[in-house]
């Protein structure tokens, strides 16, 4: 079966119009690789440089509020003897007060008792705070907490580490009139002394008493660290972020506008990943600086938990670490939406573009019907030429050809044909010339091929009888039928030679002949 050959002007509109889709989805598919690369580097720089700025921030936030923490912390002892100085000078200035409208006209017992009247059921710091009073000769003569003792010498009274506490009062106010004393003390409800404790006390004239109030550290320490909770808890920033709390051990302090302090230990709270998330974050706290710790954690009203990043530091002395976190997943929500915008501008991108390519190929269609057209009827005129050339003298008309590469292939077309021409003349010339030399020869002359008799002159059909007809009949080596019987072997040998070349084409023999009438020759 003989393959359909496809022609030019198919071709050319095939293959054009193939290559130029081919070469465009290319391009096409190179530069949305490219583009998608792109948004990806630009999706991890604002990745990095949201990771970046949230890290900034939560730093920053978390700083502030480790620094009023740490001003307010620093300013506990200061607060403390502020507040029992102004308390003792309530007390002092009440006791001035009954004795001046008192005075002369009530007798000093009287007066002394209603002084203590006045001042014994005065409280503050939250209950905890009351006065205390003595003579300069060491005997109680006001002690709000523990009234038994009132009419005692507590000159002997020592503090947890031996030092006479009364007794240093007395001598602080004899040389300074007023003064603040530190000590180790009893605590009520609780064993033992170690209890530090800081008192304000001042000289009160009129009735040669020591008036002073203390205050247990720890406990005025803990009273300013509600006040910092209540301050810092409700704090914000951003649109997630907020502040959360832990103390030494793994106890809760404070978390999203809570305060849990006191509620269970959470020192093994784990997040969905198996992450130990306060041990991770205590350890953290323990660089000078703070220190950054990733998680995952459930946002507020959410289900699913999302990855999470908090900045933490710690509060010496108080044992305290204080953080702010952020959900990281916001990022991928702007990315997520960048994505989407960049998908549709592909999609409008890649409609324009389909658009120009279907332009594209319509122009090229016509431009290759065009071409085409114009080469096939250039094929054509060729094949008219060299179906006409056989029999008739004719050229192919080069200024017809519409590009200069068919001018010059038709150029070539009718050199060939005139040479053909020229060649075919001569050797009908020469063959005329040829033809008549065997023919009009005095020998019989006889040209064979593969057993046959290809040739036979007059001459030959005379000699042997046959006519050319039947020669021209006869099967292969019938020639063998002129050969006479004794010599025929002698002439297929020597036929044999020169076929093989062994004996020159010129070398001649004599064999006796024999003709259709059986006669010798």
């Amino acid at each position: 079966m003989v393959k359909q050959k496809i022609g030019i002007q198919n071709f050319l509109v095939k293959h054009m119009v193939l290559t130029a889709a081919i070469s465009f989805c290319l391009l096409l598919s190179i530069w949305i690789i490219n583009e998608y690369a792109f948004f990806l580097k630009e999706s991890n720089l604002l990745r990095a440089e949201y990771l970046t700025s949230q890290k900034g921030l939560l730093k920053s936030e978390v700083n502030t509020v480790v620094e009023y923490i740490n001003y307010v912390k620093s300013q506990v002892e200061t607060s403390l003897k502020s507040e029992l100085q102004g308390r003792v000078y309530e007390a002092v200035a009440i006791g001035e007060n009954i004795y001046r409208e008192n005075v002369g006209s009530k007798p000093i017992g009287d007066i002394q008792k209603m002084i203590k009247d006045a001042l014994r059921p005065i409280r503050f710091f939250h209950g905890r705070g009351y006065y205390f009073a003595f003579s300069m000769d060491g005997v109680e003569t006001l002690f709000s907490d523990r009234p038994e003792m009132e009419g005692m010498n507590i000159l002997p009274v020592q503090g947890a580490k031996g030092e006479y506490v009364v007794q240093d009062m007395i001598e602080m106010v004899h040389n300074q009139r007023e003064g603040f004393y530190q000590c180790t003390w009893t605590k009520p409800s609780q064993q033992g002394k170690n209890f530090l404790k800081i008192a304000f006390v001042k000289y009160f004239k009129p009735l040669d008493w020591a008036i002073g109030t203390g205050e247990y550290l720890k406990d005025f320490t803990q009273q300013i660290q509600d006040l910092v909770l209540k301050r810092i808890v409700s704090l914000r920033f951003g649109d997630e972020g907020y502040f959360f709390g832990s103390m030494e051990g793994g106890y809760p302090l404070f978390t999203n506008g809570k305060i849990t302090r006191g509620s269970a230990r959470i020192w093994d709270m784990v997040d969905p990943a198996g992450e130990k998330i306060i041990q991770k974050q205590q350890k953290a706290s323990r660089n000078s600086q703070g220190g950054f710790v990733e998680y995952v954690w459930k946002k507020l009203g959410a289900d699913d938990p999302s990855p999470k990043i908090s900045f933490v530091r710690s509060i010496p002395g108080w044992g305290w670490t204080i953080g702010a976190g952020v959900y990281v997943d916001t990022i991928d929500e702007i990315i997520a939406e960048n994505e989407a915008v960049l998908k549709r501008e592909l999609i409008k991108k890649v409609a324009a573009s389909t658009a120009v390519l279907t332009i594209l190929i319509l122009l090229l269609w016509f431009w290759a019907k065009f071409v085409g057209g114009k080469t096939r009827k250039s094929m054509q005129t060729f094949e008219s030429v060299f179906n006409s050339a056989t029999t008739e003298s004719i050229t192919i008309p080069t200024e017809e050809m519409p590009f200069r590469e068919l001018s010059r292939i038709a150029d070539s077309a009718n050199h060939m044909i005139k040479t053909q021409k020229q060649t075919e003349n001569a050797l009908r010339e020469s063959e005329e010339k040829f033809r008549l030399i065997p023919e009009q020869s005095l020998l019989a002359i006889g040209i064979l091929q593969d057993g046959y008799v290809k040739y036979a002159n007059e001459m030959y059909s005379t000699m042997t009888g046959y006519s050319l007809e039947e020669i021209n009949e006869w099967e292969p080596y019938g020639y063998a039928r002129t050969i006479h019987r004794d010599d025929l072997p002698f002439v297929m040998e020597q036929a044999g030679k020169k076929q093989a070349g062994e004996t020159d084409v010129s070398t001649h023999y004599r064999f006796r002949g024999v003709t259709k009438d059986k006669n010798i020759t």
